[in-house]
């Protein structure tokens, strides 16, 4: 969760009405370096956008299970090929493919 709030003091408070599992957890904080003066400076772990996004699926990949790709490929089933090449498909054909989904779904039927 992304939380925009003010840094007042070097006191930063998060809305009241979050309420939090564990009294006491790990947060990082993103300080604009214009907001910092020009004395000492605590060791801050500089990384870029792409750096972040790079960490990010890197521990998405090394979660176990299926990944989010393979998730959605396994929704898909056989419509993947047609969705990906086929011809456009109408409001019936999303339709027909929503009732077939529910019914293998909720009533075990192909």
């Amino acid at each position: 969760m992304i939380i925009e709030t003010i840094c007042e003091h070097g006191v930063v408070r998060l809305p009241a009405e979050l309420k939090f599992q564990h009294d006491t957890f790990t947060v990082k904080v993103e300080v604009p370096d214009r907001e910092l003066s020009s004395g000492a400076q605590p060791h801050t772990e500089q990384r870029s956008p792409n750096d972040m996004l790079s960490q990010t699926r890197s521990s998405l990949r090394a979660r176990s299970g299926p990944s989010i790709r393979d998730e959605i490929d396994e929704i898909l089933g056989p419509w993947k090929h047609q969705i990906q090449s086929g011809p456009l498909l109408t409001a019936d054909d999303y339709d027909r493919l929503r009732h077939e989904a529910l019914k293998e779904k909720y009533l075990d039927r192909k």
